[in-house]
């Protein structure tokens, strides 16, 4: 199975595409960490990698690099997952998460060399990101895609628990 997960900030989707995975076993996929390895600025590198990985016949893919895909991993996924919060919950988590990652209380999927830019990411999380992911939501039901949507953790541990 083919499974997409992405959504907005400090949502849960790397622990959902991990506990996904555990349940059923098929590679597990964080974009953030690709993206890492192979280094933010090489976009068509990490387009290619991207496209390699998601050509396998079975995988989890975790992350928002709608840069980098625009809609390869949609096209070719069985299974869509979307984690969508209000952007004042997505604010404050990202922020929570910052303070958090500091303080060395958690840790990042990625590089742990996490600088938090105001200037990018209020307008990421206001503006660019609602939309990326509605223009993305709109694909996945124009490819006829089985996709579900999540708002909130309660949601994804009901799904979890089914699963």
């Amino acid at each position: 199975m083919k499974i997409m997960i992405f959504g907005d900030t400090a949502s849960g989707k790397s622990i959902f595409a991990d506990r996904l995975g555990k349940k059923l076993s098929p590679p597990v996929i964080h974009l953030d960490e690709l993206m890492d390895q192979i280094g933010r600025e090489k976009r068509i590198n990490i387009g290619e990698e991207i496209k390699k990985l998601v050509n396998s016949n079975n995988w989890i893919i975790e992350g928002n690099a709608f840069t980098k895909d625009p809609d390869y991993r949609i096209r070719n996924a069985d299974l869509i997952f979307i984690f969508e919060a209000h952007s004042i919950i997505t604010f404050i988590r990202h922020i929570t998460r910052y303070i958090k990652l500091q303080l060395g209380w958690e840790k990042r999927i990625g590089s742990q060399n996490y600088k938090l830019n105001l200037e990018y990411f209020i307008p990421y999380i206001f503006i660019k990101f609602p939309r990326r992911r509605e223009k993305a939501a709109k694909l996945a039901e124009s490819f006829g895609k089985n996709t579900v949507y999540f708002h909130n953790f309660s949601e994804l541990e009901q799904y979890l628990e089914k699963t």
